[in-house]
C-alpha cells in the first residue's frame, strides 16, 4: 500500500515498454473535451492526466491522448504517440512555475 499522501486503493496497472511495473491511482479528462472544425471535419480531443504510483513510494503523472476526427458518416480515431511521463515533483515544479509566472491564477500549488 502506498505510503504516499491522497492514497487510494490502485485503480489499474501499466507496464512501460522499458519494464517499469506502475500502478494507475486516477485518471482525469477535461468537461468537456476541446472540440474543433478543421475544414471539412469535426474534431474531439481527448487529453487526460494519469497519476501513477510505483513500489508506494514514487508517483508520476502521465499524460497521454488520443482524438477523433469525423468526416461525413467516417470516424477515425487517432492516438497520441509522445505521451510525457514525469516525475509528480518535476510536473508540480513546472506547474508552480507557470503559476508564479501569471498563467494558472485559478489553481493553487502551494
Amino acid at each position: 500500500m502506498s505510503n504516499l499522501p491522497g492514497r487510494h486503493a490502485p485503480a489499474f496497472d501499466i507496464r512501460f515498454r522499458v519494464g517499469s511495473y506502475w500502478q494507475g491511482y486516477r485518471s482525469f479528462l477535461p468537461k468537456p473535451p476541446p472540440q474543433w472544425q478543421d475544414g471539412d471535419r469535426d474534431v474531439i480531443f481527448y487529453p487526460f492526466l494519469v497519476i501513477l504510483e510505483r513500489d508506494g513510494t514514487e508517483r508520476a503523472a502521465w499524460l497521454p491522448y488520443f482524438h477523433v476526427v469525423r468526416s461525413g458518416k467516417k470516424t477515425v480515431r487517432k492516438y497520441g504517440q509522445w505521451a510525457p511521463f514525469m516525475s509528480i515533483g518535476l510536473f508540480e515544479d513546472l506547474l508552480r512555475q507557470a503559476h508564479e509566472a501569471g498563467y494558472l491564477p485559478g489553481v493553487s500549488v502551494d
